[in-house]
């Protein structure tokens, strides 16, 4: 494969609450998520001298520095040449879909097959230093779907010592993957983006993982009980009622009820909005601003909610609104 050019294509992934932010039972953090198949990284890349990348438009400074700390991290450790990377299109940054971790992961895993190193999506999660906190980024990147990851240990031997975004744990290693299935093919998904929504990210994302941690126990101990006893069974059972009220109800309590009252009242008024037009599981995605709903009243009926929505948003400084389905599988990567 050495003069050939291999394309990657990644999911997006929604983040559905660390469930639990507590620590008392010596395990925190824990979360559920979904790999969607739009928006998504695209990219083509081909061995060469050095590193050397361009876009469809101008690559950001954000994403340069994302890429090459990917690369330095690889060279460091194997004897390996350049690439050259055509990046097609990236998610949106710092909006709670996942952007850092698939890019991250696309340059490592594009670096692993153009100098065939045989290295799992795990070892490029360590060398990439992703998965520290959520496990769900680096885990719908391997393998699409619902997922379920089991948080890290806390305290103690091996244990994380305190509360830290994944950006601020790159000494740890993912967390286990607990439950991963599909979703059912007739639900779909609409994200609403709202432009002047809330992002955080960086020293202000550490800082709220200092101070606003620990969560009550109590809160931390519903949320596990609707992850496992309502929204876990309803995927399998394939009932969206149950799936959406499940969902609903962990919004409402501990880290994510936190993160939702930080955002703004554009955020909390489309959220209102979504739930008006019938959307079910409502919720906000991580810090946001994205925030999700699922359907199952066809496309015709989703599409419609789409102008709706997108209407709506032109009067609050602009919303971007993503029509999508769940990613049944993990990153794709073909040669060229």
């Amino acid at each position: 494969m050495k003069d050939k050019t291999l394309r990657i294509r990644t999911t997006s992934r929604l983040s559905f609450g660390l469930i639990d932010m507590n620590g008392e039972i010596g395990r925190i953090e824990g979360g559920l998520g979904l790999a969607l198949e739009n928006p998504c990284v695209e990219l083509r890349a081909r061995r060469a001298p050095t590193l050397s990348m361009s876009g469809a438009t101008e690559v950001l400074a954000s994403i340069q520095r994302k890429v090459e700390k990917v690369s330095a991290a690889l060279h460091e450790r194997y004897d390996i040449g350049g690439v050259e990377l055509f990046i097609e299109q990236t998610i949106p940054d710092h909006v709670g879909l996942g952007s850092g971790t698939q890019l991250a992961l696309a340059i490592a895993q594009a670096l692993n097959l153009l100098y065939d190193l045989k290295l799992t999506t795990y070892q490029l999660s360590r060398l990439a230093q992703r998965g520290g906190t959520s496990g769900i980024g680096c885990a719908s990147f391997d393998l699409g779907g619902f997922l379920c990851d089991g948080g890290h240990r806390f305290g103690g031997p091996g244990g994380k010592p305190g509360f830290a975004p994944s950006s601020a744990s790159a000494d740890f290693a993912p967390p286990p993957i607990l439950f991963h299935s599909a979703l059912p093919a007739s639900w779909n998904v609409i994200l609403a983006i709202p432009d002047a929504g809330r992002r955080t990210h960086g020293e202000e994302e550490c800082e709220l993982f200092r101070t606003r941690s620990p969560i009550p126990g109590p809160e931390a101990a519903q949320a596990a009980r609707l992850a496992l006893l309502k929204v876990l069974p309803a995927v399998k059972e394939e009932d969206l009622e149950s799936f959406s009220s499940g969902l609903e109800a962990m919004q409402k309590l501990g880290w994510k009820r936190m993160q939702l009252e930080r955002q703004n009242e554009v955020v909390h008024a489309t959220l209102a909005e979504m739930h008006r037009l019938g959307l079910r599981g409502v919720g906000m995605s991580s810090w946001g601003p994205t925030l999700y709903g699922f359907s199952d009243a066809g496309v015709q009926s989703d599409q419609a909610t789409v102008r709706a929505l997108e209407a709506f948003g032109a009067a609050r400084g602009g919303t971007r609104v993503i029509m999508t389905r769940p990613a049944v599988r993990g990153s794709s990567c073909t040669w060229e």
